[in-house]
């Protein structure tokens, strides 16, 4: 019995060794870490080789949520804005102080702060990026995440030639171009960050490029329309020259309401639409109906309205007459210069 007593003492002596020794080991492998508690929803980080540098600086940044599907513009799958939103923030070119800047305004309208990016237009966002173009000049996109790779150098270019028109189609960046410099002109695409840049349909320059969830619209120099497959098969003309019109799910709307025809469209107006509203300018009045042109509302006298964005609750529009950009709320109320 006595000596079934000591082996079993040895025993737990030895088992309370190895459990110290592990817990010590442990505790000096976390010398000087403090605790650290993991955000919810947020992929761990692992130690693979496949794990790198980038993953590990994007992982405590949280990225905007964004339906790449709604734009700038309030109109789904139109690309070449003014001013987009994220639902937290509305990203918007401003005109103060004599020049042209980026800013952004929280959604209610109470706090406005400048971001780096100058003068861009045709904006787009995607996983916390601003995509945007210059006039007459190349594509970039601008770190609006606070990544910590980018914390002295924001943005960065994504090609060296005249770029406008961009839009998000699944994960590719398509863009129109007009340069004199580039083998040849047309509608190209890219991935995100620039690499795979591929010419999809060449041969002159084109503008208006829409994209209606099966087609991309787009027209060419001479005003004249055309739709095509992403893959740019299915190639066709669309009689008919106007430039007042939008497009969704192989619908055509202008102020009348909806045509199921390109050729029978007649608007020239800047236009609009959010959900199933259509807002648009007409006449010094900023208007908004239904899609089928019923119930049309008044919203605002504006005198010279264009360039007309539904952003959630807010319009952004341009005015002629004064040469400034303005907001108000899509019912009228809260007009304010967008400085």
């Amino acid at each position: 019995m006595k000596k079934i007593i000591i082996l079993l003492s040895l025993l737990l002596t030895l088992c309370l060794f190895v459990s110290c020794d592990e817990e010590t080991k442990e505790a000096l492998d976390n010398i000087g870490e403090s605790p650290v508690e993991e955000p919810i929803s947020t992929p761990e980080k692992t130690d693979s080789a496949d794990n790198t540098g980038e993953n590990d600086v994007n992982a405590d940044v949280s990225l905007p949520s964004y339906d790449s599907k709604t734009n700038g513009n309030g109109n789904k799958y139109l690309g070449g804005g003014f001013a987009i939103t994220d639902g937290e923030w509305i990203y918007y070119r401003s005109f103060s102080n004599g020049s042209y800047s980026m800013k952004k305004m929280s959604m209610d309208g109470t706090t406005v702060e400048s971001i780096p990016g100058g003068d861009l237009r045709s904006l787009e966002l995607k996983d916390g990026w601003l995509y945007g173009s210059y006039k007459g000049r190349n594509l970039v996109r601008v770190d609006i995440a606070d990544r910590k790779e980018y914390k002295y150098h924001k943005s960065e270019d994504l090609n060296n030639y005249n770029t406008d028109d961009i839009t998000f189609i699944g994960e590719w960046l398509y863009y129109c171009t007009n340069d004199i410099n580039i083998d040849q002109n047309g509608i190209y695409k890219m991935k995100p960050d620039g690499s795979e840049n591929t010419l999809v349909y060449g041969g002159g320059v084109y503008s208006q490029l829409k994209y209606d969830g099966e087609w991309i619209y787009f027209s060419n120099s001479g005003g004249e329309h055309y739709r095509m497959k992403p893959d740019a098969t299915n190639v066709k003309s669309l009689s008919g020259k106007t430039f007042g019109y939008v497009v969704e799910d192989g619908i055509f709307y202008d102020k009348q309401g909806s045509h199921t025809d390109f050729s029978s469209v007649n608007s020239s107006v800047s236009m609009t639409l959010l959900d199933n509203t259509l807002y648009y300018c007409g006449n010094g009045t900023i208007y908004k109906q239904n899609k089928d042109g019923s119930n049309k509302t008044v919203i605002i006298e504006v005198e010279r309205c264009n360039n007309l964005h539904v952003l959630g609750d807010w319009l952004f529009f341009y005015n002629q007459d004064t040469d400034n950009w303005y907001f108000c709320k899509t019912d009228g109320s809260g007009l304010k210069i967008a400085d």
